[in-house]
């Protein structure tokens, strides 16, 4: 099976093999992906990270270097955005979130020639849930966008995926497969920082997700990221002065 590499900021899956379907997710820099199907101008790929699939541009497809996959360790970056300064001075924004590899002398390797990196990251060993409420705060008005998963624009279960992944924790994609990770937290006043919140529609479905900050408050894509309060009935949106999302269980990972 071939493998591909995202050597671009950030590439749109989508749900069917079409421009005008819609983005069911992103890949982001230095993500990896096999490749399971393809027509003229459409590849279907399953992502390494998640198991999740869609398809892509074949103009946005990269080949994998097995390089990169061999190098010593695979960094994330936990900065806001990252710049790669690449030969001729050409500039590359990263998302947080974005991956490549560093060498044992701090040599930077990845899908494209670069000269230096500037921002923040780190090589990811274990999970550290301490990490979850500080990088979370930092992404506060990052607009929302369906099926994003970056700094310009995320939605709820990307950006909860993106802190955990960050983390060192691997959510699922969709908030409706993250609601089966975890062990159940029975009341909200149990609740502590870092914890998931899952909300549901009228038939019962997850429809949201979002990570509690302390048992009064939590933070989601709505909009955009934003801090709001929440009780045993769900989310209370102070400026429209009502409840927008229905709690339906709180999980700990």
């Amino acid at each position: 099976m071939k493998l591909g590499i995202c050597n671009l900021t950030a590439i749109a899956m989508r749900a069917h093999p079409s421009d005008k379907s819609e983005m069911v997710s992103q890949l982001l820099y230095g993500e990896t992906y096999s490749i399971l199907d393809h027509q003229i101008k459409w590849v279907l790929i399953r992502t390494t990270f998640d198991q999740y699939e869609g398809w892509i541009s074949i103009n946005q497809l990269h080949l994998f270097d097995k390089a990169f996959n061999d190098s010593p360790s695979q960094s994330i970056v936990t900065s806001l955005y990252g710049t790669l300064i690449q030969p001729e001075n050409h500039i590359q924004i990263l998302s947080f979130g974005s991956n490549f590899s560093v060498t044992t002398t701090d040599k930077i390797t990845d899908p494209n020639q670069i000269d230096s990196f500037t921002g923040k990251f780190h090589e990811i060993k274990t999970f550290n849930k301490d990490l979850v409420l500080q990088f979370s705060c930092m992404w506060i008005g990052v607009p929302y966008l369906w099926g994003g998963r970056s700094i310009f624009g995320v939605d709820c279960s990307g950006f909860t995926q993106l802190i955990f992944k960050a983390a060192g924790y691997t959510l699922f994609r969709d908030a409706s497969l993250q609601v089966n990770q975890g062990e159940i937290v029975n009341f909200i006043q149990e609740a502590q920082p870092g914890d998931l919140a899952f909300f549901d529609n009228e038939e019962g479905g997850i429809v949201h997700v979002g990570i509690i900050t302390d048992n009064k408050n939590v933070i989601h894509a709505s909009g955009s990221v934003r801090i709001d309060q929440i009780d045993h009935q769900g989310i209370f949106n102070e400026q429209e002065r009502k409840y927008t999302h229905h709690l339906r269980v709180i999980k700990r990972i």
